[in-house]
């Protein structure tokens, strides 16, 4: 690789005798190691074992990244950076996998009780065959970060309760006082609070996901009415420090529950949301509105503020579907390359007029009003 010479220290080019070997204003040099944060490490890793485990059997799947399987034993493995989740029948199956990467990587280091992936604890109970995920102590490793104060009055909600005006004809926005803007130093340490907390939030406690998308979008204008928001959410986590999702053996059949908000939020924003479950297999499609399925642990909750206005209350509701089967097409797929087909996903709705306009049951007058890429669900419908 070649470096610049005049991004190198003056006290750098004169102790190693670096001036003699500039060309063309570059110091050209050959590389036998590793570089320590070269972007294109994890790349070139990832290349070189594929390379290694594939006269092993093994090869990542055409869809999704990270996910591995073997062409013939059923291994199936989940790859983050250096860890390896793997599905195995028979031990054997899992020696075959630990000898491959013991032939290239010296230390490998094998968890049979698989209690940990990614920091994230992992509880089996074979007997009711089911798996507790939490991240215990990482609410108490945020306060420590950050220097937190600890929870004076319990919060049993992660944002404040806005009071519905019953019987009102007319509705009125709510007065937007103009609040002080915060410095670029504070804005920057709520923006990292609130990347913290996401993160903990998509893992094992949905519940503030609302209120953190609310706060992901007003923070790079934070005021103090954001940060007392902010401090509100951090009030309820402090509460309820571990959170923990259950996930029940199922059929691994995909099921998603849509839901929209029409102008809840600020400058004529609506909400989308969803929730996706894995749940019964569904035998005849004619009697799906008869079904209900068994709600299971959610592995994956879609919780968003519509970019672009909508104009009524059926057109948030189709965007929602809109929204979720965009989510739900990626995870459908992934759980085909896993081994576990899948049926038409159905997509419960609340709104009469969002299921009619999909099904093509009603016949619209003012398709203006709906914006063209939500008929991409007539589509997958059809």
């Amino acid at each position: 690789m070649f470096l610049p010479a005049e991004l190198i220290p003056k006290e750098i080019m004169d102790a190693y005798n670096l001036h003699e070997l500039v060309h063309n204003g570059n110091i050209y040099m050959v590389i036998n190691k590793g570089i320590y944060g070269l972007k294109e490490a994890g790349a070139l890793a990832n290349e070189q074992l594929q390379h290694h485990l594939a006269p092993y059997g093994y090869a990542p799947t055409k869809y999704t990244p990270g996910l591995w399987k073997h062409q013939s034993n059923n291994n199936m493995f989940a790859l983050v950076v250096d860890d390896f989740a793997l599905k195995y029948i028979g031990k054997d199956n899992a020696l075959h996998l630990i000898k491959a990467l013991q032939d290239k990587y010296e230390d490998v280091e094998v968890n049979w009780d698989g209690t940990k992936l990614c920091g994230i604890n992992l509880q089996w109970d074979y007997v009711k065959r089911q798996c507790k995920l939490n991240l215990k102590g990482f609410i108490a490793k945020l306060r420590q970060r950050f220097n937190l104060s600890p929870v004076k009055i319990p919060q049993y909600a992660p944002a404040d309760y806005t009071q519905p005006t019953f019987g009102q004809k007319q509705q009125f926005v709510k007065d937007n006082h103009i609040a002080k803007k915060l410095s670029p130093k504070q804005i920057k340490r709520i923006q990292e609070i609130v990347g913290t907390i996401l993160y903990y939030c998509r893992v094992t406690e949905p519940m503030p996901l609302v209120a953190l998308s609310s706060l992901t979008n007003q923070q790079s204008k934070a005021t103090e009415a954001t940060k007392k928001a902010l401090q509100r959410c951090l009030d309820y986590l402090f509460t309820f420090p571990n959170g923990t999702i259950t996930y029940t053996a199922s059929d691994m059949v995909l099921w998603v529950h849509s839901d929209g908000a029409y102008l809840v939020e600020p400058n004529a924003k609506s909400r989308v949301g969803g929730h996706f479950f894995l749940s019964d297999f569904i035998s005849d499609m004619s009697k799906l509105s008869q079904i209900v399925p068994r709600l299971k642990g959610p592995i994956h909750n879609l919780c968003r503020i519509l970019k672009n206005i909508v104009s009524s209350a059926a057109e948030c509701e189709i965007a929602a579907a809109f929204e979720n089967g965009q989510d739900a097409t990626v995870i459908q797929r992934t759980l085909i390359e896993m081994g576990y087909p899948q049926p038409p996903t159905p997509i419960q709705v609340d709104n009469t007029t969002a299921q009619c306009f999909i099904d093509g049951t009603i016949k619209e007058k003012r398709t203006k009003s709906i914006d063209m890429k939500y008929y991409w669900l007539k589509d997958r419908e059809q």
